[in-house]
């Protein structure tokens, strides 16, 4: 897989070293919160004692809205009583996953917030021809130290050669392809010690993909009205139901260097007239797994993701030879 550089790539001045960029997290209960709920509610009424298509199989409404509620992803960690989160399966919401702006490095840089940015560098300046989440699994199979072809490692190379072990910073980036039944298969080997971070469910516009609406606000409604209609929402790592959080950028995301052959289709005419460079908005439910939990071995990630408009399923089996 041809592999784009997203380790040194800044968005103004020091702008991926704080969430500023970002909706808090009261302010994404407010904006998605009610819009999940109304859907909810509109498909419930309109589905109930129907069937509805997941992959190729049919289900009834009733089966999914039960299961997988995306409500706990997008609340506040503050409100959380003494650090506890209490979800269906009965442990802490992030005894497996980082907080939503809990940082991963010493120096606070790094957090889920500013992590899903260089995820995003990355995933938009890959080919289409060689990314995972146009090329099912069998496309392509493990085959580098550096996570396989189906995971990048992400490293801050300004600071990762630091002599202070605590200011290093490694994170696998994964992606799956979807629409995928039985759900898409992956391999990901892990030879540094590091975070993995995931999407489950992703949304992103920008003017050179959504041409009719180039106001910064009607893109951001884009995103915010696509995650308020996911349905189910579920996740499991070593078959143990766990839980991520929900991200959104409120200011725009300016890549440059994006390929003819891109993974969101934009035309080369588009891209020419914007210099290969795109201006995006983005959101979406994520897993960022804490590197103590990815101990030497195997281990099983699962997930999946049903909205009104689109599904995603996933099992990314996880060799760490740390």
């Amino acid at each position: 897989m041809e592999i784009p550089d997203a380790s040194n790539s800044k968005n103004g001045e020091d702008g991926h070293k704080s969430n500023e960029h970002f909706m808090s997290e009261t302010m994404i209960k407010e904006k998605l919160g009610e819009g999940i709920r109304k859907n909810k509610e509109d498909l419930a009424l309109r589905l109930t004692g129907k069937k509805l298509m997941v992959g190729f199989r049919e289900k009834r409404f009733e089966d999914l809205k039960d299961e997988g509620d995306p409500l706990p992803w997008i609340e506040p960690d503050e409100e959380e009583n003494q650090d506890q989160y209490p979800t269906s399966h009965g442990k802490d919401k992030h005894e497996f996953t980082y907080r939503h702006m809990e940082p991963l490095d010493k120096e606070g840089v790094y957090s889920c917030n500013t992590l899903t940015d260089k995820w995003f560098e990355w995933f938009l300046r890959t080919p289409a021809s060689a990314s995972t989440f146009t090329n099912p699994s069998g496309s392509y199979p493990s085959t580098s130290l550096q996570g396989g072809r189906n995971a990048f490692l992400f490293q801050d190379k300004g600071r990762f050669f630091k002599e202070d072990v605590e200011t290093r910073l490694s994170v696998y980036f994964a992606a799956v392809a979807p629409f995928q039944d039985p759900p898409d298969i992956r391999t990901i080997t892990m030879t540094e010690k590091a975070a993995l971070l995931v999407p489950v469910y992703t949304m992103s516009a920008s003017p050179q993909d959504h041409p009719l609406t180039e106001a910064a606000e009607g893109l951001k409604q884009l995103v915010v009205e696509d995650l308020s209609g996911v349905i189910q929402l579920r996740a499991w790592f070593d078959r143990i139901p766990i839980e991520g959080c929900c991200v959104i950028r409120q200011s725009r995301l300016s890549l440059t260097n994006i390929p003819t052959d891109n993974v969101i289709g934009i035309p080369e005419r588009t891209l020419t007239e914007s210099r290969y460079s795109i201006e995006v908005y983005h959101g979406g439910y994520w897993l960022l797994i804490r590197k103590e939990k990815l101990t030497a071995g195997d281990h099983l990630l699962e997930f999946m993701a049903y909205s009104k408009n689109y599904e995603i399923a996933a099992k990314i089996l996880i060799n760490v030879l740390t």
